[in-house]
């Protein structure tokens, strides 16, 4: 799997969070129909957090993306020397072929049975490594998804706020500075799980 696959599925998943926070009693009592401005009023309380700067600093993903891309890297310089041996040993078969090596028919067909099983091995060996780096990645979404909610809704305990946004790229148009906490849940990410690493 390329690097880029790897880094357009994390961030698919980083930019599927979007956490709606807790809601006082009152705000749970009050009507559901109330418009934007009027919500707004009554001290809606909204953030978003940056979900680029994230994936480019929290050390959960930085680290766990390494080793995704690390092993890949593996998978696919294992492939190359398994597709390397099957494509010598193929030309060694047509060398020996051509050059009447074969004393038989027979023993030409268990050369070329074994250059199928080769063949074989490197297809399995594929999708195999192709599997496992997609149970991986998929334990790694999962993982990374899980994490930001737990702290997001762990840390909006202590700040109350009415909604948590998530920006990525340009999918928010504009949003005033001041309601960027982008640092201070990084800095809690970053600090957690340097804690559960110990």
């Amino acid at each position: 799997m390329k690097k880029t696959t790897i880094l357009l599925v994390a961030a698919t998943a980083i930019m599927a969070l979007t956490t709606a926070c807790n809601k006082s009693k009152e705000e749970t009592k009050a009507p559901a129909a109330k418009t934007t401005a009027t919500a707004l009023q009554d001290g809606m309380k909204v953030a978003y957090v940056d979900l680029d700067t994230l994936q480019n600093h929290y050390k959960f993903f930085t680290e766990t993306k390494e080793a995704l891309e690390a092993k890949s890297k593996g998978y696919e310089e294992s492939i190359s020397r398994l597709s390397r041996e099957l494509e010598n040993a193929a030309a060694s078969f047509q060398q020996n072929l051509q050059n009447g090596k074969y004393t038989s028919e027979d023993q030409a067909r268990k050369e070329q049975e074994k250059l199928v099983n080769k063949q074989n091995n490197v297809q399995r060996k594929q999708m195999e490594y192709a599997e496992a780096l997609q149970k991986e990645q998929d334990a790694f979404n999962k993982a990374l998804h899980d994490s930001i909610n737990n702290f997001i809704a762990d840390y909006n305990k202590t700040h109350n706020y009415t909604m948590i946004l998530s920006k990525a790229g340009d999918n928010i148009l504009y949003a005033d500075p001041a309601l960027d906490i982008t640092q201070d849940v990084l800095a809690g990410l970053n600090k957690r799980y340097k804690s559960k690493k110990k």
